[in-house]
């Protein structure tokens, strides 16, 4: 069986011996090859040939030597093009979205390509995808009528070498490089090569990438990036201040993490190509990537649970101008913290894709080309979540008891475990090991149950009083403080939370679990004929192209909890907490415990356990230049690199047990035929065609059942089928008029259409479920509904839109040039998320509130319009002599405001999520003899990333950022180069607000990362 890392290895190892010199090719009509001279400049003309002479507006970005891009990644280095706007994961560039939207489609090599990272969704995701592999990319923002699979404001199609591209002989090059975060400080490799060989007739290409890197990500803050169990924000309506009522956003908990990153990918090409004779040429491509991330994060968290008071003055004042919406803005909290713990998070992901390609083309000379084409690809990635809390807490604050007042300070107000303030119940068989882990005597803990059970002390070592904790976010980093305060407990009267926090005993694990694992199957069929006639003869019109093409695209999208047995009885459990107590009241529910005064107690589920019992622990004082925390013990990360092994290991089994509501299967079936004719006159050219697309929607869903007991899942009672068919007629016009050989205006109409991320058809209802702490409610102990989400809706529409275009391009020489342009996209159809109201029954199938459900609705549309304005200046273009003339400079400004028929709490529409109004870009770069340096500089204004905060009235922003990278490489010899880069070297860090930017949610910092390699050239 072909193992791709060992020919990966075998390849590298093959170039570094020394095969023969580094060609490159031309054609035979002396025109130049896109991989021909190294460096910045010769990329840079590339760049612009290819804008120059394409039949729509297109930008690009071409590799400055074999396997190397301008940037680190493909994501990073598609930002310095105007109106693409990416997302940085852990540090490395990720999404990209063209003109504010992320419905862009990706190509390889010309035709559909399935990454193992974006299955479900449309939006390209690069981060699993070396960028070694690739000679360059082409943004196209208007479509033609031939490009049968677009995107709705753009297309990015992703290029790799062929044999035919190099001369004929042997070619080789390879990489070898260091990577090192200032945070991680670990020495990360990088490993990449290419070998090809032809010899005119036939060719073969083998290239290959693998990196092995670990990425630092810090956050502080509240809001939705918590851990679970702790996100969200609230509203507080208060009847006092200038205005009443008035309005406030407060987190019902803080939190601060240290993330590692780790990633393992390999990516692997491998082309065949061959001239047949009379005009046929056959090829062969085979596209392979594999990729393990593990996310693991460790952090401290202050929590109130839903359930403490805040306390805080009212900071500025906010008139809104809506009647009824006064709202202030804080930046200092002060609150009884009901849980200071520690907890250890890992989200693993394990993803691989491989994508073929045969074609046979056919051109001879004459009038008649044809092009006939078959794509497949299949993808595969695997969830794995693991996770746990390091509680300090004694477990005398939790909820409040009966008839106590929240923000008293009645000792009364205490969580209520069973029957007792602090103590859990438990068999005789667990009374008698925790006895014996503690030194205690056999018998300490009373045995009051009918089959001799007991109360068990959950924390002993535990603090006793509440801590109050002071959040400011005044300054550049938000600050936690009240760490020094004596707050009594296990350590003595005098002993601070600092105190407990450093101490490893005084941790308990208070819930272990393994929520919202997936398995998500991709995969794609293509098969495609094009043609195209030339008309010699006719005045006006140049040619004619056709094609059809029948496309196929599949998902399947498994989820699922791990839950595990528990006691004899073996009642499954997913969360294996100490709030759980085995006494459900559902129907036919599982139970376990035993009387108690003639009453029956149900054991809690998870035992009293210390933090180490089951694990490794580490100690963590490090939360970046955004932490203000002292350090926790908490559980090593890499202990659940693999979770099911860890609770089969602790728990003796687990259950798979499926997620109904976010499992299903979609089939995708479009039939396409495209027309164009192309055309030109005097000055005048451009193309003008027809798209028809037919689309099959089939989506299996599946219907779910009233709550299991001891978790948050519904079972699976059965499926429900849709069927929908529609049709789309897209008409595309793109025109360019030379008013000299330098100046060019363009102009460009289409009709687009995008399908929808899958699972916004696919998923259904998931529902969420709390623990009822208020033992006043007849409900007290149960699971109760908190929450709903209707993810899916099989009868939405794919997004549709009228796109407008109008360029001109001044090309002042072969590596510089002006842009200005122009862009309207009038959005028809757009999903926008609402809530609406619903009567859903609590785990025991009864109906007691009404539950405002978050659903995906068919919106009005927008509209997204701006302009581009761009310079690429080689001052050897405009200089004839000096020192200047090894200089260059790159510079753009986009400006895309957009609008949707959205309306927030200040009566203003609301723009698209995930789009900056204004995107700049500078580099400034050098290129003498064998030294070349670069400088990018690449700043996004205020985004908004969701709505429906504190009550469902705010909206999240992201603050605006600025991001600098740096590069460097000095060639010692024709053969070798050593080279040097730096990402986010000014330490940027990324501010989220809500509503108005002194409204502080969280803060997120990555890394500034630093790599030194050396590449070779055979």
């Amino acid at each position: 069986m072909l193992n791709p890392r060992k020919l990966l290895i075998t390849s590298i190892a093959a170039v570094a011996a020394g095969i023969s010199p580094v060609s490159y090719a031309q054609d035979d009509g002396g025109a130049l090859e896109e991989v021909i001279v190294r460096g910045i400049r010769s990329s840079i003309e590339r760049s612009i040939d290819t804008k120059r002479e394409a039949d729509s507006v297109v930008d690009a970005i071409s590799a400055e030597d074999i396997g190397k891009l301008p940037d680190s990644t493909i994501a990073d280095s598609l930002q310095r093009i105007p109106g693409i706007q990416i997302t940085r994961s852990a540090g490395e560039g990720g999404t990209v979205a063209i003109r504010g939207l992320p419905q862009v489609v990706t190509q390889l090599n010309g035709e559909q390509y399935i990454p193992a990272s974006s299955i479900t969704v449309v939006q390209p995701d690069f981060g699993d995808i070396p960028s070694q592999l690739f000679k360059g990319a082409d943004v196209h923002k208007s479509t033609t009528a031939k490009m049968v699979n677009a995107g709705i404001t753009g297309t990015v199609n992703l290029k790799t070498h062929r044999p035919f591209d190099f001369e004929e002989g042997m070619t080789g090059a390879a990489s070898i490089e260091l990577q090192s975060g200032e945070e991680t400080a670990e020495t990360d490799p990088v490993l990449s090569g290419l070998i090809n060989w032809n010899n005119g007739k036939v060719g073969f290409m083998l290239a290959g990438a693998q990196a092995h890197v670990n990425l630092a990500n810090y956050y502080n803050g509240g809001n939705t990036a918590a851990p679970q169990g702790d996100a969200g924000w609230w509203q507080n309506v208060n009847g006092w201040g200038p205005q009443v009522p008035w309005n406030s956003a407060s987190p019902q908990g803080v939190v601060a993490w240290n993330q590692v990153v780790e990633r393992e990918r390999i990516g692997l090409n491998a082309a065949f190509q061959a001239d047949l004779g009379e005009g046929f040429e056959l090829v062969a491509e085979w596209f392979y990537t594999d990729e393990d991330e593990y996310n693991r994060k460790v952090g401290a968290s202050a929590t109130m649970r839903w359930q403490s008071p805040y306390w805080f003055q009212p900071s500025i004042y906010r008139d809104t101008g809506v009647a009824g919406s006064t709202w202030y803005s804080i930046q200092e909290y002060d609150f009884d913290a009901y849980r200071v713990k520690s907890f250890t998070q890992n989200d693993s992901f394990y993803r691989d894709s491989r994508n073929t390609n045969v074609e046979l083309n056919y051109d001879n000379g004459g009038a008649l080309t044809f092009s006939a084409r078959a794509v497949r690809g299949n993808a595969n990635e695997k969830r794995r979540h693991g996770y746990n809390e390091g509680d300090l807490s004694s477990w005398n604050g939790t909820a409040w008891a009966p008839g106590a007042t929240p923000g008293s300070d009645d000792n009364d107000m205490r969580f209520i475990l069973n029957e007792s303030t602090n103590n859990g119940f438990y068999p005789d068989s667990v009374c008698d090991a925790v006895e014996a882990r503690r030194g205690l005597t056999n018998g300490t803990y009373a045995r009051v149950g009918s089959a001799g059970g007991c109360y068990i002390e959950m924390n002993p070592e535990g603090y006793g009083a509440d801590p109050q904790i002071r959040y400011n976010t005044q300054g550049a980093h938000p600050v936690w403080s009240g760490f020094d305060t004596p707050i009594g407990g296990g350590l003595g009267p005098d002993s601070t939370l600092r105190q407990y926090m450093a101490n490893l005993d005084s941790y308990k694990i208070g819930a272990f679990s393994s929520e919202n694992n997936a398995n998500s199957e991709g995969a794609i069929e293509a098969t495609r004929f094009d043609m195209s006639y030339a008309l010699e003869d006719t005045p006006f019109i140049t040619s004619i192209d056709a094609g059809i093409r029948q496309g196929k695209r599949s998902v399947t999208e498994d989820r699922y909890h791990l839950f595990s047995p528990f006691y004899d009885e073996g009642c499954l459990v997913q969360w294996k907490a100490v709030d759980v107590v085995l006494n459900s009241t559902n129907p036919g529910a599982c139970t376990a415990g035993e009387d108690v005064g003639g009453v029956f107690q149900g054991y809690t589920a998870l035992p009293p356990t210390d933090l180490d019992q089951y694990a490794n622990v580490i100690w963590v004082d490090d939360f970046g230049p955004i932490g203000s925390v002292p350090g926790v013990w908490a559980v090593d990360p890499k202990t659940y690199d693999d979770p099911a092994a860890f609770h089969n290991r602790v728990f003796g089994s687990t259950v798979k047990a499926p997620i109904p509501g976010t499992s299903y299967t979609i089939n995708l079936n479009e039939d396409t035929f495209y027309l164009q004719t192309n055309f030109e006159v005097g000055g005048l050219s451009g193309n003008l065609g027809f798209r028809y697309i037919d689309t099959l929607l089939q989506v299996k869903q599946n219907v779910i059942g009233t709550a299991m007991p001891y978790g948050n899942t519904n079972p699976d009672t059965g499926d429900t089928y849709s069927e929908r068919k529609f049709n789309d007629k897209l008409p595309a016009l793109n025109l360019a008029y030379d008013f000299t050989d330098a100046l060019k205006l363009r102009f460009a109409y289409a009709k687009t259409m995008t399908q929808l991320n899958l699972n916004q058809w696919g998923d259904g209802m998931a529902v969420n479920y709390v623990i009822d702490n208020n033992p006043a409610n007849p409900t007290f102990n149960q699971f109760i509904i908190s929450s709903a989400t209707l993810n899916g809706n099989p009868d939405l529409d794919p997004f549709r839109a009228d796109n407008f275009d109008l360029a001109l391009e001044w090309y002042l020489g072969d590596a510089s040039m002006l842009n200005a342009a122009y862009f309207k996209v009038d959005v028809e159809s757009f999903v926008k998320n609402d809530t609406i109201d619903m009567q859903l029954p609590d785990a025991d199938g009864v109906i007691r509130r009404t539950t405002s459900v978050s659903a995906p609705l068919q919106g009005e549309g927008g509209e997204i319009k701006g302009y581009e304005l761009g310079a690429r200046l080689a001052l050897s273009d405009i200089l004839d002599s000096g020192i200047l003339t090894d200089f260059g400079v790159d510079v753009n400004w986009t400006h895309s405001p957009s609008e949707t028929d959205d309306i927030g709490i200040q009566g203003n529409k609301l723009p698209f999520p995930g789009n900056s109004e204004d995107q700049y870009n500078l580099v400034l770069w050098y290129e003498g003899g064998p030294f070349q340096a670069r400088i990018a500089y690449n700043q996004r204004s205020d985004q908004l990333i969701s709505t429906g905060n504190a009550g469902g009235n705010l909206v999240l922003y992201q603050n605006e950022t600025a991001y600098m990278d740096i590069s460097a490489s000095y060639d010692i010899t024709d053969q070798y180069t050593v080279y040097f880069a730096g990402s986010n070297v000014t330490g940027e860090y990324e501010d989220f607000y809500l509503e108005w930017e002194d409204q502080f949610a969280y803060q997120n910092y990555l890394e500034t990362r630093y790599t030194l390699g050396v590449r070779g050239r055979f």
